[in-house]
């Protein structure tokens, strides 16, 4: 059967639970309404054959899941339009994340394209223009993207770059509302390409919303593969800082291994402003946090977050000094506040590459040892509520010692350092360029496998 195409629910924007929500399964697909189609195992239509039929829908928990996640869903290429949706209630002052799985191939009729959002009435198509509460995404068939809000007669627009996709392939589509605060955020990944934006809307009244639902119209095909509704969870994250070799200075994003040198939909990076998917292609490099990441999403089995904030030459007795304002330091510190603001997140390791430039320097070399115990002591005072607990793992640097004649010294401090859930792990067999200092794709690769072995056993 051909990819999927995938709407899954954004874990973007923080907010506050005060009650309870309320979802109802509504996602009634062939149930003798005109213009619907159930999908049965085996059945094919325009080609594409699907693997489990009969979808299957639970509730429980404030959270509504929907779909095996084997495939089962609706077809449509009779150029009609289909919809379901799920009545939602009591949510109003909570932070709502939307999952949606499946495929999409466009049609060619009126407004053709897939919708989904929240609205005013349940059983009321997004693109009707009834002049009712509404929030919705529109994905066109040649990328283009609306996310609008009409709540109260006044419109919101969302500027949002378009997604380079093909049809059948495998998308991500995830939408998070924050009513409340009167913001939504939006995520949408192929597997090559992502996009994002931000929606706020300018109503004081809160909006009359009802459901959500989910459209596909003008001919084309829509495949739903699984739909999750539920309140925000906390997303686990992961500090990243350090020198050159952190920020991938060696690797190469086209020598990645395949799977690798994909978007990874759950997991996402803070940009300083937003959580994006992570797009190995977004910078030239190719760092440990992307074999970090793909190991632990696929362990934990949950989205996580990342973090990342790496400098070239820059060493710990200043540039990264915790003692010192406005450094390196600071940055880091500023990017995991906006980081905690902009959602919920739980910071669960600090990842540390550094130590070349010290190496350099007889004073800083010798004071490496104490500037690392006040950095591990401080982060887990800035980054996590004075938690002595917080997982810190450093790699131990490997520069040649012509170059850098004091690195036996900083190799020292990093494996005697006797902090609490700290941990140091080997370089020294990581392959690297011609410079003898920074570790090529292969070892970037493997360095990210290392940092998330460590961070394992220490949690």
């Amino acid at each position: 059967m051909k990819k999927f195409l995938s709407l899954a629910g954004a874990v973007i924007l923080a907010g506050t639970i005060s009650q309870a929500l309320t979802v109802t399964d509504n996602f009634d697909w062939g149930a003798g309404v005109s213009g619907r189609t159930a999908v049965t195992s085996g059945q094919s239509i325009a080609g594409l054959t699907t693997q489990t039929g009969g979808a299957v829908w639970t509730t429980g928990q404030g959270v509504f899941c929907g779909g095996s996640g084997s495939g089962n869903g609706l077809l449509d290429v009779a150029g009609v339009v289909n919809f379901g949706y799920v009545p939602v209630s009591g949510w109003s002052s909570e932070v709502i994340d939307v999952t949606v799985k499946g495929f999409f191939d466009a049609g060619t009729g009126t407004l053709p394209g897939i919708w989904f959002g929240f609205q005013q009435f349940a059983q009321n198509k997004l693109l009707n223009r009834v002049a009712t509460d509404k929030l919705f995404v529109r994905l066109a068939p040649n990328g283009g993207i609306t996310f609008r809000s009409v709540i109260g007669g006044v419109t919101n627009n969302a500027v949002v770059p378009p997604l380079s996709y093909a049809p059948g392939e495998l998308l991500t589509l995830r939408l998070s509302v924050d009513a409340a605060n009167k913001r939504a955020a939006l995520m949408i990944s192929g597997e090559s390409d992502s996009t994002a934006g931000t929606l706020n809307w300018t109503p004081s009244s809160p909006p009359q919303w009802g459901a959500f639902a989910v459209n596909q119209t003008g001919g084309g095909i829509l495949m739903l593969d699984s739909v999750c509704v539920g309140t925000q969870k906390v997303l686990p994250v992961y500090v990243f800082a350090g020198q050159s070799n952190m920020a991938g200075a060696g690797g190469n994003v086209n020598e990645l291994p395949a799977i690798l040198q994909k978007v990874q939909p759950d997991v996402f990076v803070f940009d300083g402003t937003n959580w994006l998917p992570l797009k190995p292609s977004d910078w030239g490099g190719a760092g440990p946090e992307i074999s970090f990441a793909y190991n632990m999403q696929q362990t934990l089995n949950q989205p996580i977050g990342v973090v990342l904030h790496a400098v070239g030459g820059t060493s710990l007795a200043t540039n990264w000094n915790p003692e010192i304002q406005g450094n390196l330091y600071a940055e880091l510190v500023g990017k995991v506040q906006s980081a905690r603001q902009s959602r919920g997140i739980n910071i669960r390791g600090m990842l540390w590459m550094q130590g070349e430039r010290d190496s350099k320097d007889q004073t800083m070399a010798s004071a490496y040892a104490h500037n690392l115990g006040v950095l591990i002591y401080s982060t887990r005072r800035d980054f996590n509520f004075n938690s002595p607990g917080l997982p810190f793992v450093a790699g131990r640097v490997n520069p040649p010692t012509d170059k850098y004649p004091y690195v036996n010294t900083v190799r020292t401090a990093q494996e005697t350092c006797a902090k609490t859930s700290y941990a140091w792990i080997n370089c020294d067999d990581l392959t690297k360029i011609p410079d003898g200092v920074h570790y090529n794709t292969a070892g970037q690769v493997e360095l990210g496998k290392r940092f998330s072995t460590a961070i394992l056993n220490l949690q």
